[in-house]
């Protein structure tokens, strides 16, 4: 027997769903850095790219203040990208293939080094990435390639 009855279906009312890390927060710029990396993609602001989980933001700081304590001329550092704020897939190169992986936990930062405003000149570079494992960073690495020189510092 066929069941000729009909019933009205009901759909939940649509909802905002976020997917992603609750334990990522905004790091905001201090006297020892400035963000940089604004990018379109960001609507051309520092707030999309500069998120971290607070154990790896200290460590970073940490790392920010023993430098600019031993070479008080570079007055500042440049800081660039960290995390999305809930974290997942850095997408820097519009590809969708995780070419900036490591920094979708809120645990890697990258400073800016070799050129550019308030950046690490690269004799120093290597004393900084020491800082990072001093503070914690489990792999510190100094990337030189003419579009992304920075010190990228990234902790457990």
């Amino acid at each position: 027997m066929k069941n000729t009855s009909r019933r009205a279906l009901r759909y939940a009312p649509a909802t905002p769903t976020k997917v992603g890390w609750t334990d990522i927060y905004w790091v905001e710029e201090k006297p020892q850095w400035i963000h940089v990396g604004q990018r379109p993609e960001h609507e051309n602001t520092n707030t999309a790219n500069h998120w971290m989980m607070s154990e790896p933001a200290y460590g970073l700081w940490y790392s920010a203040v023993a430098f600019l304590a031993a070479y008080p001329s570079q007055v500042k550092l440049a800081v660039n990208d960290m995390s999305l704020p809930m974290g997942g897939l850095f997408d820097i190169d519009a590809t969708w293939e995780p070419s900036h992986h490591e920094h979708n936990r809120g645990r890697a930062a990258d400073v800016r080094a070799i050129t550019g405003a308030y950046a690490i000149p690269s004799n120093q570079a290597e004393e900084f990435a020491d800082l990072c494992r001093t503070y914690g960073a489990t792999s510190p690495y100094t990337q030189v390639e003419w579009t992304r020189n920075h010190i990228h510092c990234q902790w457990p």
